[in-house]
């Protein structure tokens, strides 16, 4: 064999090489021109008027999720609702782009619901109790039709803020519980009086072995809820979930 056989076999390779090579570059460039044609300026002036003191507890793709939905139901009839609400800045991001839609937030507003906590769970005790309502109120306070109802959801439909929320359509419920139960009776309240093509939203619905946790309960709920029901649960970025109501 020539010892320049195997030169000259690397020069016939060379074509090839640079063909693939170009072909991952111009992916690449799609790559990132498509994340900042989604990550539109507009999307990020939103996102800067965020506190960050008040915690940035979901990543940029779910965010924009949140973001994105709420103008893709900007024809569709009804309120949004949020169901965990931490510190508002998840309710920030909506509030800056739901015009005078209805809002209504629904959080104990002094940490983790310990009652809620069951053998599906796996959250630790007295978890987000550095909150308080005045302060999310205070927080969100320039914005119009934000209705805030405070306590252990479903039990704080008692309460009289909730009274016009019995008889209310939603057209985008965003959930962000953590737990079992509280997405359980979240999915049975919300799902009834969802608008057809209105979506429901979950955060932690695939958060496992992380900082942030490990949250088993949501997904099981949700099997539980729409394991007989037409509408289908489709993972989407993150630990996000999302369902669409059938018109």
């Amino acid at each position: 064999m020539s010892l320049l056989t195997p030169i000259r076999s690397r020069i016939r390779m060379l074509p090839k090489v640079i063909s693939i090579a170009y072909r991952s570059l111009r992916t690449s460039a799609y790559v990132r021109q498509a994340k900042y044609l989604k990550y539109s300026p507009a999307f990020e002036d939103v996102l800067a008027k965020r506190d960050p003191r008040r915690g940035l507890t979901v990543t940029y793709e779910e965010i924009y999720t949140v973001y994105s939905s709420v103008h893709a139901i900007s024809h569709i009839k009804g309120a949004i609702a949020e169901v965990g609400v931490y510190k508002g800045n998840t309710a920030k991001v909506i509030c800056e782009i739901k015009g005078n839609r209805p809002l209504y937030l629904f959080d104990t507003f002094s940490g983790m619901p310990n009652e809620k906590i069951s053998n599906h769970d796996n959250w630790e005790l007295n978890t987000h109790a550095d909150n308080s309502l005045e302060s999310v109120k205070a927080y969100l306070s320039e914005y119009p039709n934000v209705f805030f109802i405070p306590g252990m959801f479903p039990e704080s439909l008692d309460d009289p803020a909730a009274k016009d929320v019995l008889s209310t359509e939603f057209a985008l419920v965003n959930l962000d519980v953590d737990l079992y139960q509280s997405t359980l009776d979240a999915l049975h309240f919300f799902y009834p009086r969802l608008s057809p093509g209105g979506r429901i939203i979950s955060h932690n619905y695939n958060l496992k072995a992380s900082p942030g946790g490990d949250t088993p309960g949501v997904k099981k709920a949700f099997f539980e809820f729409f394991e007989n029901r037409t509408s289908e649960v489709i993972e989407i970025a993150e630990t996000q979930c999302i369902v669409v109501k059938p018109h």
